[in-house]
């Protein structure tokens, strides 16, 4: 059982974002249970003259666009992002995990130095990116509430595909 009291000019509380002056934030075991004047600890932390505040929240990110950064201004968006034949679903298709962990892990540590600490992360391309983009982002510390896409257009592709072939057996 860890207990810590954190000391700074202003904390910003509650949903309303009450500016306090000469907060104190007590934590006990990484949970934050009281917030005064007084510290509930002999551990204080003074922090001086910061402001403290709830960690911000990215409530829309396309993470696996992190490569594409160089591209948005040399091509037409459609042909970079657009399903099924952009430049993103090129790489996509022939991305080895490796090499998306490795990016992923730059782009969640450079989100988590901006402050934000909880992403509503969209990942399109199916369920096996949604894991890798969640595993990366829990491994960054981050709160992540993923929002898959489904991979639509291999679906219809394979439902095409499906189709010919009774096609051609109704033929014979």
């Amino acid at each position: 059982m860890r207990r810590l009291s954190i000391k700074s000019s202003i904390a910003l509380i509650g949903q309303e974002l009450q500016p306090i002056k000469d907060a104190v934030i007590d934590i006990l075991d990484g949970e934050v249970v009281g917030i005064g004047k007084v510290p509930g600890s002999n551990n204080v932390i003074d922090l001086r003259n910061t402001l403290l505040m709830p960690q911000l929240t990215n409530a829309h990110i396309h993470v696996l666009d992190y490569f594409l950064m160089g591209l948005f201004n040399k091509y037409y968006i459609d042909d970079v992002v657009g399903a099924p034949y952009g430049l993103k679903y090129y790489y996509l298709r022939r991305a080895r995990p490796e090499s998306l962990r490795n990016g992923l892990a730059a782009v969640f540590h450079r989100i988590r130095n901006y402050g934000v600490g909880c992403l509503l992360v969209i990942i399109e391309y199916g369920r096996i990116f949604a894991d890798i983009v969640v595993e990366e982002a829990k491994r960054a510390g981050l709160c992540v509430v993923p929002l898959a896409e489904p991979s639509t257009f291999r679906s219809m592709l394979s439902l095409a595909r499906r189709m010919m072939s009774m096609r051609s057996l109704r033929m014979r």
